[in-house]
């Protein structure tokens, strides 16, 4: 849709967050955003597979802490709409 994530990008190079896992193509856009503008992010992970984010989350997220699965962008390139999405998350989810 041609949204500019260049407010998003900024906002998470400041932020303290400990990884950030990016998939689909505003993944692709936002995590070459956040390579160019910080030069490096040493927890930035980018996967073309959906089942792959939940497996990332699994490995890099501390015990004890909290993971926030949260769309930037409509993913009409892989799904129909959010309700698919969403089906997909809680399996993947329930399987893990």
């Amino acid at each position: 849709r041609g949204l500019n994530y260049d407010e998003l990008i900024n906002f998470v190079n400041e932020s303290m967050l400990e990884n950030i896992i990016l998939t689909g193509k505003v993944g692709q856009r936002i995590y070459e955003g956040l390579i160019k503008d910080s030069g490096t992010h040493q927890n930035l992970y980018f996967t073309e597979r959906f089942a792959e984010v939940i497996e990332i989350a699994g490995k890099v997220t501390r015990r004890g802490h909290s993971c926030l699965f949260s769309p930037a962008a409509a993913s009409y390139d892989k799904f129909k709409n959010f309700e698919e999405r969403g089906k997909l998350f809680k399996k993947l989810i329930t399987e893990t």
